[in-house]
This record gives structure tokens, C-alpha cells and sequence, in this order.
């Protein structure tokens, strides 16, 4: 399953949640370590989850980049259940 989220000025998807890592999938990479907030603007309530990109890697309609979530709250532990393999 997956989520429809934005990161800054754009429009993607989360793919997957390990626990720890969320993968989402955008137009641009972004650098080890950079601080990103995504939201989910289609969860009901808008929820922000931040977290620092651990890698980017090009696929097909973009890059997929991994996020280690910096203290994920326990709502958001709905949508992110959601995104589990």
C-alpha cells in the first residue's frame, strides 16, 4: 500500500515503513542527513512527520529516498502501520 504525501514544494508517495526507515518516492534527491517534513495531506487530519534522508536512489519516475523518522509520534503510528511490507 501506499500514501500520497508532499515534501516541500512536491507532490509523491510513501512506499514503505520498516519501523524505523519510511521510503517515499519524488522528483528529487536529496543529500544524506538533510532534514525533510512530509505530510500526508489525504490522512484526514494533515500530519507532519519529520525525519533526516539516510540515501536517495534513481528509479523509474523519480528517486526513492529513505527516511530515519526523527520521534515519531503515536498517531502517526495509523498511516505509517499502513505502509509496513
Amino acid at each position: 500500500m501506499s500514501a500520497s504525501i508532499e515534501v516541500e514544494d512536491m507532490r509523491g508517495e510513501a512506499v514503505a515503513y520498516d519501523g524505523q526507515v519510511l521510503t517515499i518516492r519524488i522528483p528529487r534527491a536529496f543529500a544524506p542527513g538533510q532534514p525533510l517534513v512530509v505530510k500526508f495531506p489525504d490522512s484526514g487530519a494533515p500530519i507532519r512527520i519529520e525525519g533526516r534522508s539516510v540515501g536517495s536512489r534513481k528509479v523509474d519516475d523519480g528517486f526513492e529516498v529513505r527516511l530515519r523518522l526523527v520521534s515519531p509520534r503515536r498517531e502517526h503510528q495509523g498511516i505509517l502501520s499502513s505502509l509496513r511490507r
